[in-house]
């Protein structure tokens, strides 16, 4: 994430990262990028974009996760 943040990686390249053949370590990978993502389109002004990405993450429905958790605070500010 912290190459997102420079902008050293685009959205494409950071969710080919997450990308992961075991399924669960998918599931959260997915989550916890677009949880960034959206932070990420927040800061740069981008609301909807940001909803879509905290939508996604949410859809992960990892409860135990920060990033779900997070998800789910951001999206109850819109």
């Amino acid at each position: 994430m912290l190459l997102l943040y420079l902008g050293r990686a685009t959205p494409a390249e950071v969710m080919s990262a997450a990308k992961s053949a075991d399924a669960e370590t998918d599931l959260s990978q997915r989550c916890e990028a677009n949880f960034y993502l959206g932070e990420k389109a927040l800061l740069e002004g981008k609301r909807d974009e940001a909803q879509r990405y905290f939508r996604e993450a949410v859809s992960r429905e990892l409860k135990s996760s920060p990033e779900f958790v997070g998800a789910e605070v951001e999206l109850g500010r819109f």
